[in-house]
């Protein structure tokens, strides 16, 4: 927080230090001058819940919880852990984890986190809201991320989420201002109603939710319970509501990154139509078979456009794909009247396609368009089908709702 410049009042607890980091040291909570907004617990398991208890009793409004040890081993664990939430609730208190890698936010530099990517002196500050149960897979996913380009606003981190989850924090990054797309890796559901809420309310702000579930195998559910104390619930039925609601569901942190990628651009498709601007015919009918597959049409460019396209190169392809061929490499300006022709023709005007070769001015940017547009040399062809699955379930989030019933199989 020091190399960050974080603006807040930083009182270090210590029994045994008069200071820490340069900054003065307390020997206890009750110690401390003033009544902290929220506390930072990184002591044994077995100094957790007095530690809970003492701010508590000073009326601190929140705590972090890195200490593990709690319902991830087994039964005393969690009873240990009920005993702690109850003295929060008893006070008004929230609690993240335990458990927890903690949480930073970009903007204001609150790095609450032990996180690899907290060590970078002032990472750069993003509109992407990273949510995590897994603390190590949510450090790997931000600092993949990051070297691809795509910096997060805030990053969470849920842990065991004995009180805060990940339905919580989604909620949260709907209203945060700095945020434009919500990212969420899940080992389980623990709260059905309360993420399908969240999720909706995402979508009412405009904030696509990206979401990686993990779990679906018997050994993966397993796997879960003994991380963060999650339950796997049923894939079948968790797959179901989440498409209902519009997420795009990933698999793997490539594709999580690519829909990242794309979203984050604020261009999102209202219709279920794909136009493709591309230097690669064998490009292009990967993702013309991809579409179909996922039921997004691609409408033949007009006439009179495909004889302009073919007077300015003949042997291009004017169809859609548009083909611009391997003519591009003598002459790269081929592509903007193709993308033009493309744009103004082929949708209806005005509007600007994500283009992975040239960013549009902020200006001449919209929140929606009728049909998207890519340059498939410039994308990895293996995330294609991702691409095109956000447009088929981007286009259908704001006329599907999941139902009550959906939300009682979830919370199941």
């Amino acid at each position: 927080m020091l190399a960050n410049g974080f603006a807040g009042r930083i009182l270090p607890v210590n029994p045994n230090r008069a200071t820490v980091q340069g900054l003065p040291a307390y020997a206890s909570v009750a110690d401390l001058p003033e009544v902290p907004d929220v506390a930072i617990i990184a002591v044994p398991a077995a100094h957790a819940l007095p530690a809970v208890q003492a701010l508590a009793d000073r009326g601190t409004r929140a705590a972090i919880l890195f200490t593990a040890g709690f319902a991830e081993i087994g039964e005393k664990g969690a009873a240990m852990q009920a005993e702690m939430v109850a003295i929060a609730r008893r006070a008004g208190m929230r609690l993240l984890g335990p458990n927890t890698l903690g949480l930073a936010n970009m903007h204001n530099g609150f790095i609450g986190s032990f996180s690899t990517f907290a060590s970078q002196a002032k990472p750069k500050s993003g509109r992407v809201g990273i949510v995590s149960q897994s603390g190590a897979y949510g450090s790997h996913l931000v600092s993949s991320a990051m070297e691809a380009g795509v910096f997060p606003s805030s990053v969470i981190m849920t842990g065991n989420e004995a009180d805060l989850n990940v339905g919580d924090m989604v909620r949260m990054l709907a209203s945060d201002p700095n945020t434009d797309v919500i990212a969420v890796y899940s080992e389980g559901i623990n709260d059905g109603p309360g993420l399908i809420d969240a999720i909706k309310a995402a979508y009412a702000a405009g904030k696509p939710v990206v979401m990686m579930k993990v779990g679906r195998s018997e050994v993966g559910g397993a796997a879960a319970r003994s991380h963060t104390a999650s339950i796997a619930g049923d894939d079948a039925v968790v797959s179901a509501v989440l498409e209902e609601l519009g997420v795009v569901r990933v698999r793997t942190t490539e594709e999580m990154i690519d829909i990242l990628q794309l979203a984050s651009r604020r261009i999102f498709p209202v219709d279920n139509t794909l136009g493709v601007v591309t230097v690669s015919g064998g490009a292009g009918v990967i993702i013309s078979d991809a579409a179909e597959d996922l039921g997004i049409r691609m409408p033949e460019m007009p006439a009179a456009a495909q004889a302009r396209m073919l007077e300015m190169l003949p042997i291009c392809s004017p169809r859609n794909p548009v083909d611009v061929t391997a003519q591009f490499v003598n002459d790269t300006t081929l592509v903007t009247p193709f993308t033009e022709a493309m744009m103004s023709e082929g949708a209806t005007p005005p509007w600007w396609p994500f283009s992975a070769m040239q960013r549009p001015p902020r200006s001449r940017r919209r929140r929606s368009c009728s049909k998207s547009a890519t340059c498939a040399s410039a994308i990895r062809t293996a995330s294609m089908s991702w691409w095109a699955e956000a447009i088929r379930r981007s286009s259908r989030a704001t006329r599907k709702r999941a139902s009550p019933s959906s939300a009682t199989r979830i919370a199941q």
